[in-house]
């Protein structure tokens, strides 16, 4: 299989911005240089990358240091894609302590993929255009000292197309500065802040809806800790190899595999026998890859739009953390918004009571690493059955428990302010305990203006029903919740019996 340009578009992050190839002096002829990142990158994509002749030029420049170009246009191997794009160019020059100035960084613009009419789901495109751009970095390729990226892209511009969708994306100005630190054991510490300005989105659903969410500003920070860059050649290499294959496969089975697939009773069977064993390294490497990351984005004056609903908020906040510090993998996940409102309700009682602050944190753990790796390698083995591989999961719970909760659950309704946390243990699939708590404040007064307005009086047999379940906290009212030994409790009483499936 042909790979062109998919490689070469991934150059600069793998050969340049990963620098596993010997780093050059300053005298390095620009032909030793080509054939130091050629036979790096054969390495790491292995027999089936086609490079071409030069997939990355360099040359001399008369102050000292070399002008390089990555280019990008040409045909994504055997899938039918094709990138019309300028190539991706700069400037780099040697620094007295051995680290090197990465000037001038240019982004392809414009740039343009086309999907064949041909490919599951009909023909597609991606554009890219940017009005101006001014990136510069300083980057150590020993990985010993500390490496910076500082980018300004004004005018960015991106869209989608297909016979069933368009999208288009405009963001005024997006400054982005990134910086990899040195860690324990050769591995490194990635840290980036971004903000963008004045960006909207605008799309046609498949289902004839049009949407669209704008924002004055998006602030980002990110975080990844403990990345071991020697683990990302086997990945970069099984995304290219299999990524190709899947496009192929989903159009062609036969060509993609050598073999027609009716049915398959795992992932391995999808994939060749060369393919197969290119992931498990690649899942080898990934178990070690990082000791996790964090990712937070807040967007402030939102406004969306979608059909015939609308909306606003002062602020909207997502934030995602990844981690197992001791072998259990925890995932949490957090989405507030603040100062909502929405013109979609008319003004009056109910809108009074539409939430203007809404916050939920859900958070998964427990899940250990290591059963999960070997449930992921199992499913690429030909010829392991559904069977085994069920098994495989159940017994990730056997050395669990498995938790799923809620670190954090916030919202408003008029008078009334609802707060609560609470946690489910999962052992077995037979065996569930957990606890939440509820405190609310203002529900006597929610209950109130309900019995005030006729819209809202059919809440009211739910907000006596609350009322008098719960437990009085001062000013507030408090339900405490548990589940253990089959039974639903809630401030101590059994409610069981109104439990779906309960008689």
């Amino acid at each position: 299989m042909r790979n062109g340009a998919w490689l070469r578009g991934a150059l600069l992050a793998g050969a340049i911005a990963t620098n596993l190839a010997a780093p050059a002096r300053a005298d390095t002829p620009p032909a030793a240089l080509e054939a130091s990142l050629r036979a790096w990158l054969a390495g790491v994509l292995g027999p089936r990358a086609d490079l071409g002749d030069r997939p990355v030029r360099f040359t001399a420049r008369d102050g000292g240091g070399y002008a390089v170009e990555v280019p990008l246009a040409g045909p994504v191997g055997s899938t039918g894609i094709t990138i019309e794009a300028p190539p991706i160019t700069l400037t780099a020059q040697p620094q007295p302590d051995g680290r090197w100035a990465l000037d001038a960084i240019r982004l392809p613009s414009p740039l343009q993929i086309h999907v064949p009419a041909s490919a599951p789901g009909g023909a597609e495109e991606w554009t890219l255009r940017l009005a101006d751009q001014d990136q510069h970095a300083l980057f150590d390729p020993t990985l010993a000292a500390e490496s910076t990226w500082d980018g300004t892209v004004g005018g960015y511009s991106s869209g989608f197309r297909s016979k069933t969708e368009t999208r288009r994306t405009e963001v005024a100005r997006i400054t982005t500065h990134a910086r990899w630190q040195p860690a324990r054991d050769g591995r490194i510490d990635v840290r980036s802040d971004s903000t963008s300005e004045l960006l909207a989105t605008n799309a046609r659903l498949k289902n004839g809806i049009v949407a669209s969410f704008s924002a004055a500003e998006a602030n980002v920070t990110a975080r990844i800790d403990a990345v071991r860059p020697a683990a990302l050649p086997p990945i970069l290499r099984a995304a290219l190899e299999v990524g190709p294959l899947a496009v192929t496969a989903a159009r062609d089975p036969v060509a993609a595999t050598g073999h027609a697939m009716v049915h398959h009773d795992n992932l391995g069977a999808t994939l060749p026998p060369e393919a197969r064993a290119t992931v498990r390294v690649a899942l080898e490497a990934a178990a070690d890859l990082l000791d996790g990351f964090t990712e937070e984005a807040v967007f402030k004056n939102v406004r969306w739009h979608a059909g015939k609903l609308d909306g606003t908020a002062h602020a909207v906040a997502a934030r995602i953390a990844l981690a197992a510090p001791d072998g259990r993998i925890a995932l949490h996940l957090r989405l507030a918004v603040d100062g909502a409102a929405s013109n979609t309700v008319p003004p009056g009682p109910l809108r009074d009571l539409l939430p203007r602050h809404i916050a939920i944190a859900p958070h998964i753990g427990g899940v250990p690493a290591a059963k999960l790796h070997a449930l992921l390698a199992a499913a690429l083995q030909d010829g392991a059955s559904d069977a085994a591989l069920e098994a495989q999961g159940e017994a990730l719970l056997s050395d669990g428990p498995l938790t799923i909760g809620i670190d954090e659950l916030a919202a408003d309704a008029g008078p009334a302010q609802l707060q609560g946390k609470g946690e489910v243990r999962v052992i077995a699939a037979e065996d569930v305990a957990g606890e939440a708590r509820i405190r609310a404040t203002g529900l006597e007064a929610l209950i109130r203006l309900a019995g005030q307005v006729p819209e809202l009086k059919a809440a009211l047999p739910v907000l006596f029903f609350l009322k008098g379940i719960g437990e009085p906290d001062g000013d507030a009212t408090v339900w405490n919740l548990e589940y253990r030994n089959g039974k639903f409790l809630v401030n101590g009483t059994d409610f069981s019996k109104m439990m779906p499936g309960q008689k």
